[in-house]
């Protein structure tokens, strides 16, 4: 069975054009017990030259009241006496259920007062009779320009709130990924970041736990039955397992490729037993989604259980052994390798506090490796640092050289010292980083974008361009989003496309080919995504461009 994933993650849509707001028709029923006002009103009225279209015309009050209760309108025009049901009942009808709109009365002079008894309302303009057309122009044009603006008032409210749900998105997945990682232990610094993640819970009372799932055979899924990317598989796993629930808040903290940690935290104040009982129907409920949606088997396993989010940092840095809890894990060179990722990304933006936690308890889970593996992880940690600090356009002090930085370490005899010494680096990585932020900013970016334009065409995901710049990913994505006004993804379709056009203008390649060569291998994902880009298929592109041979494929999808 083939199935485009469309219900599991959102593919990346970059339509051409201006940008600007589309014109816009406003619909307009029209109610009037009088067949000839009826009749001349839409005949003798250019309606469409002022912005409008009649989407109805209806004898009676009660007609028009069933057509507002299944339609949208933006505007009723109404004599205000008609048989049965009057302009006035209609109004009032409008008014109680709160219809977005607008309501015009058409009444005779005798009817004025009347008419003015209904503006409670919000009837917005009237018309007397005899109606003359420029009475019409004057009134419609009125209206036309106050739902213009109110249209460009909701766009607004919609743009910020997009913008504030994106941000608060960031916002969360950074907490958490702060907290499990250990680059968030201060109780008063937990309480404070948690007050602006809009949960209805406090913190103390929140029950949270980890776990960890896998996908079976994931390499041999991709390659056999999935044709629209790892980044996309990705997406289409985390909306599996993250399918929004009232009661329970799901968030990814690291995916590495076929293994997703996945936090959740009870967002209404359950007890233990029934947030337990929660979480694990969920999860069972996203394996079993896994399998019916998308033909994979997922594994999936608690990792622990926390009472309240100030107990994770307690449990991190003990147990009843004595050592780390997360020290069983250590050997998980993704787990180590996400949080020296974050350590970097808390240095470029000057976070000392989290930089700080986040060293020491990599320290922490160091102790039970032995002080000469602690000092040659160290030794690895501080060398990767700062020969990225220096590809970022940072100077860095002869004497802090990776040799120097080296031999300094071996000479140490405890693990205190090893943390003063790198807590004294650590120092001097946040000044050097913090004096050259904005010039490192745009080292990064270009990093970023070189590395996307070199590997366009290969099956590249965030995660593959945070090993080249050695960053959290979470941090890529926002200082991304910052620095161009577009998203990761967003910019790398538009340089698959932008290339995709010019080989398009190419004899030699067929559209087929055209698709894995700017890194698609499904060719109906590639046209799909084409088309979402520049508004026609390939070979409608490739026929505006000049080509005069035929079809590459049978059929356009």
């Amino acid at each position: 069975m083939e199935l485009y994933p469309d219900c599991i993650f959102d593919p990346v849509c970059a339509a051409s054009g201006s940008g600007g707001m589309e014109a816009k028709m406003y619909k307009i029923i029209i109610a009037d017990d009088e067949e000839i006002m009826r009749e001349g009103l839409i005949s003798l009225v250019d309606w469409n030259a002022m912005g409008f279209e009649i989407t109805g015309q209806f004898e009676d009050g009660e007609e028009a009241m069933r057509y507002l209760d299944e339609n949208p309108v933006d505007v009723l025009l109404t004599d205000i006496k008609m048989t049965f049901v009057s302009g006035i009942d209609l109004a009032k009808y409008v008014y109680e259920r709160k219809m977005p709109v607008k309501i015009v009365f058409i009444s005779g002079y005798k009817e004025f007062e009347y008419a003015r008894q209904a503006m409670k309302y919000n009837v917005v303009q009237y018309l007397l009779k005899p109606i003359s057309l420029n009475d019409i122009h004057n009134v419609f044009e009125t209206i036309r320009k106050e739902l213009d603006q109110e249209r460009e008032s909701a766009k607004a409210r919609n743009d910020r709130k997009k913008k504030y749900d994106g941000l608060l998105s960031y916002i969360r997945e950074q907490f958490f990924t702060d907290l499990v990682l250990g680059a968030l232990q201060n109780p008063e610094e937990i309480r404070k970041r948690w007050k602006v993640l809009d949960f209805h819970v406090d913190p103390s009372e929140c029950h949270c736990c980890i776990w960890n799932v896998s996908v079976v055979d994931c390499e041999k899924y991709i390659s056999e039955n999935w044709d629209y990317g790892k980044d996309a598989f990705q997406k289409a796993i985390q909306n599996v397992l993250c399918i929004s629930k009232d009661d329970l808040y799901l968030q990814i903290i690291a995916n590495h490729g076929e293994k997703f940690r996945i936090w959740m935290n009870d967002s209404d104040g359950c007890s233990k037993d029934a947030f337990r009982q929660l979480t694990e129907e969920h999860m069972d409920r996203a394996v079993c989604n896994a399998e019916k949606l998308l033909g994979i088997q997922l594994t999936a396993e608690s990792e622990q259980y926390f009472d309240n989010l100030f107990a994770l940092p307690a449990d991190r840095i003990s147990s009843d052994s004595g050592l780390p809890i997360l020290a069983k894990i250590f050997t998980d060179t993704e787990q180590l390798s996400d949080q020296q990722k974050l350590l970097m990304a808390h240095i470029r933006d000057g976070n000392r506090e989290s930089a700080f936690s986040l060293a020491d308890q990599i320290l922490r889970q160091s102790v039970s490796l032995g002080l000469q593996k602690s000092k040659m992880l160290f030794s690895d940690l501080f060398t990767r640092i700062t020969s990225q600090m220096k590809k970022n356009g940072i100077s860095f002090p002869e004497e802090r050289n990776p040799d120097r930085i080296a031999n300094a370490l071996s000479g140490l005899n405890s693990n205190e010292e090893i943390r003063n010494f790198i807590f004294s680096l650590l120092d001097a990585c946040l000044q050097l980083s913090k004096k050259d932020e904005e010039k490192s900013d745009s080292v990064v970016i270009q990093h970023i974008k070189d590395y996307i334009r070199n590997h366009y065409d290969h099956d590249i995901t965030l995660d593959d361009v945070s090993d080249q710049v050695f960053l959290n990913p979470i941090y890529i994505s926002r200082l991304f989003k910052h620095k161009t006004g577009e998203n990761f993804s967003d910019y790398l379709v538009r340089v698959r496309m932008e290339n995709a056009g010019e080989l398009l203008k190419d004899p030699r390649y067929k559209v087929y080919e055209v698709g894995y060569q700017v890194g698609y291998q499904s060719t109906k994902y590639f046209y799909r995504i084409f088309k979402q880009y520049y508004g026609c298929t390939p070979t409608e592109y490739r026929r505006k461009s000049g080509w005069k041979g035929g079809d590459d494929i049978g059929h356009e999808v």
